[in-house]
């Protein structure tokens, strides 16, 4: 491979990293350079969202353990997420993100399903833990209005409620089973008993076609969605697909048999 000269202007602080790096590698400044730029400067876009994922969640701790840390601890913990930060910003492209959008992420968690994980946001409520380790997927039950109806009559919003299933997608949850898993979101909160008398079905307008006779009174109320959690790698969605809050599964078997 021909030799590319370059006159480069380092800090004092990066020479120093070059020179031990060159001591303790035995490696000459040229070597090192390059190795840098081959590692991080052509990293797949797979691999940066990946990375960010894990970054993230990492930045978001950091900053909760500041809040309650004394002098020297909280020292520790700010370079600690700045060079978090500092990774972050390299992976996105040199675009900076900001604290307020990582602490407005949803914290996500793990739960084992049979031959995978199920990752999701830890706020989410659990309708049958008991049956993970049957069940091959999983699915949300999910509210429009959750904010403004629930703050209004609960004092909160309407949570998500997530529950184990061996159906893979939302087209094959019947009437009886959403009604099932309705009773079992009242069993765990039971306000929710409230948001299924409180829904309202649109009527159609016989004189406007795509338009509700109801329309205000059924934008001001709740509706219950029933939805499947997205399984990784699934080949109906896209390559670059981004499920809802991060839910997913991943499999951790894949031997066929």
């Amino acid at each position: 491979m021909a030799a590319n000269k370059l006159t480069i202007d380092l800090s004092d602080r990066n020479k120093e990293i070059l020179e031990k790096i060159k001591t303790e590698r035995r490696m000459p400044y040229g070597n090192t350079i390059n190795n840098l730029i081959d590692t991080f400067c052509d990293i797949p876009e797979s691999v940066k969202k990946e990375l960010l994922t894990f970054i993230k969640p990492r930045i978001k701790a950091l900053y909760k353990e500041m809040d309650v840390a004394e002098d020297f601890l909280f020292r520790d913990l700010a370079m600690q997420s700045q060079a978090y930060i500092d990774i972050a910003t390299f992976l996105n492209d040199g675009r900076r993100i900001s604290i307020e959008s990582i602490e407005s992420e949803p914290t996500l968690t793990k739960y084992p399903v049979r031959d995978g994980i199920l990752i999701c946001p830890d706020d989410w409520i659990v309708l049958n833990p008991e049956q993970a380790d049957v069940m091959m997927y999983a699915g949300v039950v999910e509210c429009r209005n959750s904010e403004n109806f629930g703050k209004e009559n609960f004092g909160e919003k309407i949570p998500h409620f997530v529950f184990f299933s061996n159906k893979k997608y939302g087209k094959e949850y019947d009437n009886y089973y959403t009604d099932h898993i309705n009773k079992l979101c009242v069993q765990v909160w039971p306000n929710f008993q409230k948001v299924i008398e409180s829904q309202v079905e649109p009527i159609d307008d016989p004189e406007r076609p795509g338009y509700q006779i109801n329309a205000e009174e059924w934008m001001k109320a709740p509706t219950i969605g029933h939805f499947s959690v997205y399984e990784h790698g699934d080949p109906i969605y896209g390559t670059n697909y981004e499920p809802p809050a991060g839910a997913r599964i991943i499999r951790t078997n894949t031997d066929e048999e």
